[in-house]
């Protein structure tokens, strides 16, 4: 059977809801908070619910989430502050109950969800890989056969004696990532908190994530606000929004919608009027741009159509000659390329109108099936930047049909050229 016919999680109609101003997860030690909580309030004369009287009585954390995840997949989990990320992730890891809903799992789960979860502080470095490895369902001989390997990656050697309490919180993140790797659980939840780690140790990080995945027999969540972790890590993402799913699929689609990048009929035609908020510089000013590809229909762009863009420009000085340069960014802002008609647009004549454009035409099979944005230059005299507007456009690019055979995936690089083989 294929392993990733195997599923290891299912999870069915959750729903959390919290009451604002109420500690309470269902557990004894949040009760005895509670309790200490109204006792304070009393003995200040504070009415028991006046901290709630101007506060709506819950708040919905996740909302009829449901998705299913299989043996040996990498799964990233996205979206913004207070999307239901960490609270999906705790429910999942057990560390809070659901309002409604089920979770099922199969198999050990060792989450890191917060700097030193897990880790006693009053024991040593040692004494917490035994505790954590006990609590997994590891035997004594099974943890001392990867303790060595542990503490080597974790580099924590000189301290693994050293009462937890006493590390730094760089520290606690890589013992506490050692050991939840390392114990091979069949489940590895991995929150944001890897970005408390230096960026060697992210690095470290992720290529062991992606080597405990690659046997197909364990599997990975991982949530970060990292766009280019997530994507080098897992082809499928989860996009969460206000507590619901909103969209479980292909990481670069997800990371487009994440980032607002796959309107591309709204993003794709940009137009101002002289005097109401039209960006101007110089003798300049910036009228309409415009991105289409003309191979393909009204809204759509695809990798095996060039791709257009005109800049209409307004100018006071009849004689001003205007340069533009694009700058291409990937979708999570790194920088890919630059086009200037300053080095490219040969010898340019406008005549005498106060209205001019620039055309720039970017061949066929240059963009990969991925988001990009374009940033626009406006220069005046060859040399001074007079007009700048950033995200000008967001676009997606779609792969256009290929014949029944071929190879369906998406190769992972920022461009995909069309060179010629023969």
């Amino acid at each position: 059977m294929d392993s990733k016919a195997i599923k290891v999680l299912e999870i069915t109609g959750l729903h959390k809801e919290y009451r604002l101003g109420k500690i309470g997860t269902g557990s004894l030690a949040y009760e005895i908070q509670e309790a200490l909580q109204r006792k304070g309030r009393k003995e200040h004369g504070v009415p028991d619910d006046a901290h709630k009287l101007s506060l709506p009585r819950t708040i919905s954390a996740l909302q009829d989430v449901r998705f299913d995840v299989y043996r040996g997949e990498t799964v990233g989990i996205i979206g913004n502050n207070g999307a239901g990320k960490s609270t999906l992730l705790k429910i999942l890891s057990r560390i809070t109950v659901p309002t409604l809903g089920t979770v099922k799992s199969k198999g050990r789960i060792a989450s890191l969800l917060e700097v030193g979860t897990g880790m006693h502080p009053e024991l040593s470095g040692r004494e917490n890989i035994f505790l954590n490895g006990a609590i997994l369902g590891m035997s004594k001989k099974e943890i001392e056969n990867k303790f060595d390997e542990i503490v080597s990656f974790s580099g924590c050697h000189d301290f693994i004696d050293t009462p937890v309490k006493r590390y730094s919180s760089g520290m606690k993140v890589r013992l506490g990532f050692s050991v939840a790797a390392f114990l091979e659980p069949e489940i590895l939840i991995v929150d944001e908190v890897l970005a408390v780690g230096d960026a060697s140790f992210q690095q470290k990080a992720i290529a062991k994530m992606r080597e405990v995945s690659s046997g197909g027999l364990r599997t990975v969540l991982f949530v970060s606000h990292n766009m280019t972790a997530v994507k080098s890590l897992c082809p499928r993402t989860i996009l969460l929004k206000a507590g619901q799913v909103v969209f479980d699929g292909d990481t670069d689609v997800a990371i487009a919608r994440y980032l607002g990048y796959d309107n591309t009929e709204a993003c794709s035609l940009r137009f101002w009027k002289e005097g109401e908020g039209a960006p101007t510089g110089g003798p300049f000013t910036l009228l309409r741009a415009e991105a289409i590809c003309k191979d393909s229909a009204p809204g759509t762009f695809t990798t095996n159509s060039p791709l257009e863009i005109t800049i209409t420009i307004g100018r006071s000085d009849p004689e001003a000659v205007p340069e533009c340069t694009l700058h291409l960014l990937d979708s999570d802002g790194t920088f890919i390329a630059a086009g200037s008609s300053l080095y490219f647009g040969g010898e340019v004549v406008d005549g005498q109108g106060d209205t001019i454009t620039r055309t720039c035409r970017i061949p066929s099979h240059f963009f990969n099936q991925r988001a990009y944005s374009f940033n626009l230059l406006i220069i005046a005299d060859r040399q001074k930047t007079v007009i700048r507007v950033d995200d000008l456009f967001r676009i997606s690019f779609i792969t256009a049909s290929r014949p029944q055979g071929t190879w369906m995936g998406t190769p992972a690089s920022y461009l995909l050229p069309g060179w010629e083989w023969k």
